[in-house]
């Protein structure tokens, strides 16, 4: 069985536990099209994340279940720095702090993940202040060309794509805000896996 159709069927029986008989009452429930829904249903078409947002909430169910077939509990994750603009500090120093500072994300994890915060405008209209971007586990350069990632580099950190990988782990990194960075060798390179905006529920580190 794939995963299209281990998908599809949980959403079919989300749908039944919900209380709805047809997949056209919730069509139209959802309002969305009938053609749409039975698709994602039957397994005939791809289902997009904001669409399983839409059929978790309103059948009640968790998104990684419906996505991945399994139940993730919400976490708090640790907060491991700032981007902030030069000059201002940007690591959090967690070994001074009574309590690490920690985010729960308003949606569930299936990987290992930190975070870092947005504590600067440059990044405007991509990122804003407060934002928080969650990050996997750190790697090679060799595994994120082509990649949105979070990089540190002379103890600050920067957010955007990986260009390419030089030789002996240098690397060249483009910034969200449009900077180059080139035949650089960060101390850290983490992909970025998801995007807390500063609207969603208690997305601010506490």
């Amino acid at each position: 069985m794939t995963d299209l159709s281990e998908r599809s069927d949980r959403l079919r029986e989300a749908r039944l536990a919900r209380g709805f008989d047809t997949a056209k009452a919730a069509a139209d429930f959802l309002r969305v099209p009938y053609g749409t829904y039975s698709g994602h249903e039957n397994g005939s078409r791809g289902i997009k994340d904001a669409d399983l947002l839409r059929y978790s909430s309103a059948f009640r169910v968790p998104a990684a279940w419906l996505a991945y077939g399994t139940y993730v509990e919400h976490r708090k994750i640790s907060v491991i720095g700032s981007i902030c603009d030069v000059g201002e500090k940007s690591i959090v120093p967690s070994d001074s702090m009574s309590e690490p500072k920690t985010i729960t994300p308003p949606f569930t994890l299936v990987t290992d993940a930190s975070a870092v915060s947005i504590d600067t405008e440059k990044y405007q209209p991509v990122l804003f202040k407060n934002d928080v971007l969650l990050i996997g586990s750190a790697t090679t350069a060799e595994n994120l060309v082509g990649k949105r990632v979070v990089i540190k580099l002379d103890n600050y950190f920067h957010a955007g794509t990986l260009l390419s990988q030089e030789k002996q782990d240098f690397c060249h990194f483009q910034s969200f805000d449009g900077s180059v960075f080139l035949n650089i060798k960060p101390e850290l390179i983490s992909p970025i896996i998801g995007i807390v905006f500063q609207s969603e529920t208690d997305a601010a580190p506490q």
